[in-house]
């Protein structure tokens, strides 16, 4: 009896759809965890695309030639946390021109060779999470802006004073941030740099008078979403 040889999927689908598909099952697997689809995967974020590409010579060559599959980076830059610069660069590389989409923890030690490395691709971030806990590293934060950022998220400790202006380079020069996740016992002044741009704002306080969260608020006239969160006493 003959048996039919299995059908590649990249040979029967058009490259756009698969890689379509490829790039669901990437953020799947990253972002979920006991909901995804593949609770059990054994590897890394950053090891998802090359275990795509183990299936088969065919799966190799288009996974290593969709940069979209490359843009999604979660990374502890702090000391002995990184894997390797080179890892980091070839992944950035593997990207191409692709719009970065990052959530980046910065811990007491930040690793500054790494965070120079993404940094110096600031003209290509999209979406931008950082969970900061030492803020040595924001002079090198590039002054020529961040022209595609959409959606930043910034988290900092509960209970450590933080010196949140030295992020002022990031809200100052985002024309295209719509989206504000903010979640600090510092000052959310900065929110209001740019405000009136901005469409969906999602504020965790502590600590802060009601009259500094109104002037706040001023100005972000054209929000269209808004969820505050206090923590302490107001």
């Amino acid at each position: 009896m003959h048996k039919d040889k299995p059908t590649d999927p990249l040979n029967a689908l058009p490259s756009e759809l698969m890689g379509y598909v490829f790039y669901l099952w990437l953020l799947d697997s990253t972002y979920s965890n006991a909901d995804s689809i593949y609770p059990n995967t054994k590897c890394t974020h950053s090891q998802l695309p090359v275990l795509i590409s183990l299936v088969s010579k065919s799966w190799r060559e288009f996974v290593y030639a969709s940069p979209l599959l490359w843009a999604h980076i979660i990374l502890e830059a702090s000391q002995g946390a990184v894997p390797t610069i080179q890892a980091l660069q070839k992944r950035l590389e593997r990207s191409q021109s692709a719009p970065l989409f990052l959530d980046i923890l910065i811990g007491e030690q930040p690793d500054r060779d790494a965070l120079q490395l993404l940094l110096a691709e600031s003209s290509r971030f999209y979406h931008l999470t950082l969970s900061i806990f030492d803020f040595s590293w924001c002079d090198d934060i590039p002054t020529r802006g961040f022209p595609q950022l959409r959606k930043l998220a910034v988290h900092t400790g509960f209970q450590i004073p933080t010196d949140v202006e030295a992020l002022s380079a990031i809200f100052s020069s985002a024309p295209r941030l719509r989206y504000v996740k903010w979640l600090s016992t510092g000052d959310p002044g900065l929110v209001g740099v740019n405000g009136h741009r901005f469409h969906f704002l999602d504020l965790t306080v502590f600590h802060l008078p009601v009259t500094r969260l109104l002037e706040v608020l001023a100005a972000c006239p054209n929000l269209r979403d808004l969820v505050i969160t206090f923590q302490g006493e107001e």
